[in-house]
């Protein structure tokens, strides 16, 4: 099994080194190009996937077809359409590798199974949703709350490593801006770099 699943498993909650060994039964790691999908709006979303390595984007288009981007997914985290998992809809939106990427998926049916027979299994997936519920909540409120430039600046302290091999219009879908708003906020950080002698 991956170092990094390992770790980023550890982290979230401790399990005993035999339940580690059910998850690496169940683990299918499979290689994703750029643009791969794993999940595509209005179909079902039937994985919780995890990236060994690689970058992926959770995006889709408004009612005014306007692009939009939910999170951007980097190595060490776990992802996807928790909605459509949990309520067997269709998924909301895209989940589209950005570059080459490696990605451990397990079948959600599979993971019900483990978390429905163990304690173990029950007090991870709690920590996993729980980890997931305090992102979306720290993605509206930063959406609701606070300015395009301090989304910009909380953006590249919050995800440095994203926002370094990110587009620029995919930080721009992100931030909810236009690219040209963008370009500004870029330019108005670097005098403010400079300034500083940063």
């Amino acid at each position: 099994m991956s170092e990094k699943l390992l770790a980023a498993l550890a982290a979230v909650a401790a399990l005993p080194p035999e339940r580690l060994g059910d998850l690496a039964a169940l683990l299918e790691v499979r290689a994703a190009g750029r643009g791969a999908h794993f999940a595509r709006a209005g179909f079902p979303c039937a994985e919780i996937g995890f990236v060994v390595e690689g970058l992926l984007k959770m995006h889709g288009v408004d009612a005014r077809a306007r692009p939009y981007t939910c999170a951007f997914v980097s190595e060490g985290a776990f992802f996807t359409d928790y909605d459509a998992l949990l309520t067997g809809a269709a998924a909301a939106y895209d989940i589209t590798a950005l570059e080459p990427s490696l990605i451990a998926t397990l079948p959600f049916a599979a993971y019900r199974r483990l978390v429905a027979a163990d304690p173990d299994w029950r007090r991870l997936s709690e920590a996993i949703l729980a980890q997931a519920m305090l992102e979306l909540v720290k993605r509206k409120r930063q959406l609701l709350t606070m300015t395009a430039g301090e989304r910009f600046r909380a953006f590249q302290l919050q995800e440095p490593r994203s926002f370094q091999r990110l587009a620029q219009h995919e930080v721009a879908a992100y931030l909810g801006i236009s690219r040209v708003s963008l370009s500004r906020l870029r330019a108005a950080s670097q005098r403010d770099r400079r300034r500083s002698g940063g």
